[in-house]
């Protein structure tokens, strides 16, 4: 089974996803600039790192996607997570319109080919736990729709797609005082699956994506349990145009270890027909769980140095019994109980502590 699967960006990932047990489906979007300010934001029903939906899966009492809707924001202030939120909402706070139109609660989020161009449009206004502000965003990336390469074909398995080229992006956001402007390079892309993540077979995988000029380079590398790994990568061309690299060739560097316990590489390179292709370094870890880190990386290709991004994922450490509690403190939902220590892990930055006491204090 390949989880690394091209899928064309015309084919839309279906609502019938939402009734696969144990399936997944997610929205992808992020910006940087070249000075480590950056946002990721992710849509999604059925996302697999929120507590408790993998072991119902493991257990043989799967959930449903359309029973997990959340979104999950992630500023950086130079290189370091600034604001933080994982929100889970009601199904029936949720809406996704086929069309490309997603509402999630006083999010709506909006992803369309006009003409030439991919553009997604994204407004947020969610509560923040032990606050009285709420945090308010708007961004807007634009890129040329990527156009189908050879040999793409949907897998119902799982399902990706990158979905622009480079893109410029814009991002205004604010909690309270606090204010965020970010403008620099944007990405779009989705994942879906009709079976759980950790039921696909793999170890683990290191994803990427580094914007540089006149092109975005990507790279998808898994391991799996048998077999073996399959090294994928690709370039998507200004005019939105698709190349895939040659059978690439992966070199680990040196490794570091999370506190929260995953060994991850300092360094990969990643070689086609014997010539470099592309160089990573991590300069920051901006996201670490015992199952998930997020990384800014520093690429090196065709004489060009970017700034981007990089995730490990560790399918078989999701949501098991000693971790899950550690997960719940990070993740707001918007009608159920929540970890008390939920403030300490949640919101801008600065504040946490305060915030953490206030709410005790009632």
């Amino acid at each position: 089974m390949s989880l690394i699967h091209l899928s064309p960006p015309t084919h839309r990932l279906s609502p019938a996803l939402l009734d696969a047990p144990g399936g997944f489906c997610w929205w992808y979007a992020d910006a940087l600039d070249a000075r480590g300010n950056g946002i990721v934001v992710i849509w999604s029903f059925g996302l697999p790192f929120l507590p408790g939906y993998a072991s119902a899966e493991r257990q043989g009492r799967p959930q449903l996607p359309r029973e997990r809707p959340s979104v999950n924001v992630s500023i950086y202030r130079e290189g370091k997570l600034d604001f933080y939120l994982l929100q889970e909402y009601q199904p029936n706070d949720v809406s996704w319109d086929e069309d490309g139109t997603w509402v999630f609660a006083d999010c709506r989020f909006t992803s369309a080919v006009i003409g030439d161009d991919r553009v997604l449009d994204i407004s947020l206004d969610m509560p923040v736990p032990a606050s009285t502000e709420r945090f308010t965003a708007t961004a807007k990336i634009v890129g040329r729709a990527r156009t189908q390469g050879p040999g793409e074909v949907a897998n119902p398995v799982h399902d990706w797609s990158p979905l622009a080229g480079p893109s410029r992006a814009t991002v205004t956001a604010q909690h309270g005082a606090r204010k965020w402007q970010i403008s620099g390079r944007g990405y779009h892309d989705r994942n879906g699956g009709n079976i759980g993540m950790h039921a696909q077979g793999f170890e683990r995988w290191l994803w990427g994506r580094v914007p540089f000029e006149g092109f975005e380079r990507i790279y998808y590398l898994s391991w799996p349990h048998a077999g073996e790994p399959q090294f994928y990568g690709l370039d998507v061309l200004a005019d939105g145009t698709t190349q895939h690299a040659p059978p690439l060739e992966v070199a680990l560097g040196p490794t570091g270890r999370s506190y929260t316990g995953p060994v991850y590489p300092k360094s990969l390179t990643l070689t086609a027909n014997g010539e470099p292709w592309l160089e990573i370094q991590t300069r920051h870890v901006v996201d670490e769980g015992p199952f998930y880190m997020r990384f800014m990386v520093s690429g090196k290709a065709a004489g060009q140095t970017a700034l981007g991004f990089g995730e490990l994922v560790l399918p078989d450490a999701i949501d098991t019994d000693l971790m899950r509690p550690l997960v719940k403190m990070r993740v707001h939902h918007t009608a159920r109980p929540n970890s008390m220590w939920l403030p300490l892990f949640t919101g801008p930055r600065d504040g946490r502590v305060s915030r953490l006491v206030s709410s005790w204090l009632g």
